[in-house]
């Protein structure tokens, strides 16, 4: 795709994308990027598979058939449950996996461009130096050997002579256990134990080998280069290789690893919700006529509000044609002018561009105890800037995050009958609440809204959990302009956990995640500081003073923020 032009490649990535939630049944599925996203994944190209944008069209067919593979047969808690800890094993592991669910295909036309795509992978093996190294051709023969096992076929007699030997050295240490795989394809987990056997007597072989540790292995930077020229050994789903840097989004690393230094103890009691399930409907009602009787005592001109926000969030684009011009297209409907007078020259048409918004907002508004005394506020603000922004047509949805109990709750309870083991974590019921959906109208989501004035919602807060699942959320959306605005009063905090672990555990988990939103791109992050200032948090920030009504001149200074996170 490098070499198309980005409005083909941008196609051809539609396409894909396409057809790969025709067959994974995934209606969200998307590109990002060379990234398969979906609500609760990512998925970067499988081993044996380029990159999207690296890929030749015939590659393509064969990447998206794997990709949807994965997403219909693979399970990644029961894959993290068994994945070894050793580096080389781990690798291994990934790498049988991928073999498993590509030997699932039932479709004709799949299997066909799998087993091409595959012939083109061992021809470029056999081309670069990996079989020069023992951990290479080890890997190159546990491939073969598990493949033509699954696919119930000959190894191929051009291989047959150059794995001679080292298939021999692998038939004697985990033969029965390959020979095994081929009755537990359909079983993930069953698999996964046999997988997790044989990477690590592949760990074993290779730390017992007489060859130098120079020899032994194959160094990240090798293994780089020889998928940047489309040879892919292993799994490229780390959260570092989806450009994420160290931090991982729900599915896509194991359960409880949700950055390389950030623990989780249990998700069991975690809580995604709706306040729909979490408060009744006739006290939604009731809150939502006294937030209705504050909005008016506001004196805010709704159509004022939108045009702030229309102003800040539109774009240019193309679509209007003006016809009447000197130069541009030949216009089919000045024809008759060009046979009856051929000195007119106003007879072509142009295509122009206008002003228009293309724009995601995720308002993640932190309901930590201390921001209980401004729920009235922090409701109006939400409730006028929804309908604003639903009124210039960008799409807009409210969350809000909190913990499910003080001090804790079951999950620290659970470690201190554990006997309080080191280091263990998150020991906090997480909640994460949805009090308007991005393609909920503001009229349909009026009573939902007002649910943020319910006060028992407000215990404590977990915010780099909340923003990762707030950028988790706006990765799916398919507009142009992604914006996340974090309304909050200061710093993480959470009783059980700050005694469990670090004082500035959650406070370095914030910064990490904050970091890594920031350096990705293409979701713009800021955040509004309710009588403080986040800037050590948050590159964009507004303080506010919750104790001043909500006005035009508040929202103006939104929407000239809005403006600069669209610079460069």
């Amino acid at each position: 795709m490098s070499a198309e032009t980005p409005h083909k490649a941008a196609l051809s990535r539609e396409l894909c994308a396409a057809s790969v939630r025709a067959l994974a049944a995934a209606p969200e599925a998307h590109f990002r990027a060379d990234v398969l996203q979906t609500r609760q994944q990512r998925l970067a190209a499988p081993a044996f598979h380029p990159a999207l944008s690296a890929s030749l069209p015939v590659d393509r067919r064969a990447l998206v058939d794997a990709l949807s593979l994965k997403l219909k047969h693979h399970n990644s808690q029961v894959h993290a449950e068994y994945r070894p800890d050793a580096h080389l094993a781990r690798r291994v592991y990934d790498l049988l996996e991928q073999l498993r669910l590509e030997s699932l295909a039932s479709l004709s036309g799949s299997r066909v461009n799998l087993d091409a795509s595959f012939c083109r992978w061992c021809l470029q093996v056999q081309q670069s130096s990996l079989l020069e190294k023992h951990v290479g051709i080890l890997l190159f023969t546990l491939v073969i050997a598990v493949r033509t096992q699954l696919h119930r076929e000959e190894v191929p007699e051009e291989i047959d002579g150059l794995i001679e030997a080292t298939r021999a050295a692998l038939a004697s240490t985990c033969g029965a256990d390959i020979q095994k795989l081929r009755q537990q394809t359909d079983q993930q987990a069953a698999f996964a134990q046999l997988a997790a056997r044989i990477a690590a007597t592949v760990q074993s072989m290779v730390k017992n080998s007489e060859l130098t540790a120079e020899e032994e292995a194959l160094s990240d930077a090798e293994l780089r280069s020889l998928r940047e020229a489309g040879i892919a050994l292993f799994d490229a789903d780390d959260p570092a290789d989806c450009g994420l840097a160290n931090v991982g989004i729900a599915g896509s690393a194991g359960q409880g690893e949700s950055t390389a230094g950030y623990r989780i103890y249990s998700t069991e009691f975690d809580l995604q919700a709706s306040i729909r399930r979490l408060v009744r409907k006739e006290k939604l009602l009731q809150l939502r006529e006294e937030l209705d009787l504050t909005v008016k005592r506001s004196s805010i001109n709704p159509g004022r509000v939108a045009q702030i926000m229309r102003d800040a969030l539109a774009g240019p684009r193309y679509g209007r044609w003006q016809s009447g011009e000197d130069l541009g297209y030949l216009d089919p409907a000045l024809m008759t002018q060009v046979i009856s007078n051929p000195l007119q020259d106003a007879v072509y048409r142009r295509e122009h561009w206008f002003a228009a918004v293309n724009s995601y907002v995720s308002i993640l508004i932190d309901c930590s105890g201390s921001m209980k005394p401004h729920s009235l506020w922090l409701a109006t603000l939400a409730d006028v800037l929804s309908r604003a922004l639903s009124q210039a047509g960008a799409d807009c949805e409210v969350l809000g995050f909190t913990t499910r109990s003080w001090n804790g709750g079951k999950p620290f309870k659970q470690w201190q009958a554990a006997g309080k083991p080191a280091k263990p974590g998150r020991v906090a019921e997480r909640c994460h609440i949805v009090f308007k959906e991005a393609d909920q109208t503001w009229r349909q989501a009026r009573p939902q809204l007002a649910g943020l004035m319910k006060q028992d919602l407000y215990r404590e807060g977990l915010d780099g959990e909340a923003l990762q699942w707030a950028w988790q959320r706006a990765a799916a959306s398919t507009r142009r302009r992604r914006i996340i605005v974090v309304i909050s009063d200061g710093s993480p905090m959470e009783s059980a956990t700050a005694i469990a672990n670090d004082e500035d555990y959650l406070d370095a988990h914030l910064s990490e995640v904050s970091d890594a939103v920031q350096q990705a791109g293409g979701t713009a992050l800021c955040a509004l500081g309710l009588g403080l200032d986040l800037s050590a948090y948050y590159r964009h920030s507004l303080m506010l003073d919750p104790e001043q009504c909500i006005g035009l001149a508040t929202l103006r200074e939104l929407g000239e923020l809005f403006t600069r996170l669209a610079r460069p």
